[in-house]
């Protein structure tokens, strides 16, 4: 999606109901932030290792990648939000590891970095990439 929120690429199939849009897969002159939760670093830090090396396969320049650290996945949304409400990016993308216990902490955590990464998405009309993995162990 382009950011005025109209589909991006190419049409892929003819005029009329039932279109399909395709995306490019260029991102030459985009500007990606990241937010990446501390907590389990050891999962997230390879995830994010993983995603700067797929944004530069993919065209956008090490320098129009941004990286924000914060605690851990509960507090993705807030930077999610603050990284969105600069308009200094084309699309973020969260990365986090909500890891199940024996308390339904797990549950807390996960349901409300997902939906609100979901709400500024929506609300701030930008793409985000989700990669808030949450695991039995």
């Amino acid at each position: 999606m382009s950011r005025d929120g109209r589909p991006s690429g190419e049409r892929a199939s003819g005029k009329g109901p039932g279109r399909e849009f395709t995306g490019a897969h260029d991102g030459k002159g985009l500007r990606i932030g990241i937010i990446v939760a501390r907590f389990n670093e050891q999962v997230t830090s390879r995830l994010l290792a993983g995603a700067k090396q797929g944004l530069l396969d993919h065209g956008v320049a090490a320098d129009h990648i941004d990286v924000a650290w914060v605690p851990g996945a509960f507090e993705i949304p807030f930077a999610a939000m603050r990284m969105a409400d600069t308009d200094e990016y084309d699309g973020l993308v969260c990365l986090g590891a909500v890891i199940k216990g024996e308390t339904d902490h797990y549950h807390y955590v996960s349901d409300n970095a997902i939906r609100g990464v979901g709400s500024v998405s929506v609300d701030d009309d930008i793409p985000i990439g989700m990669g808030i993995l949450t695991t039995e162990n």
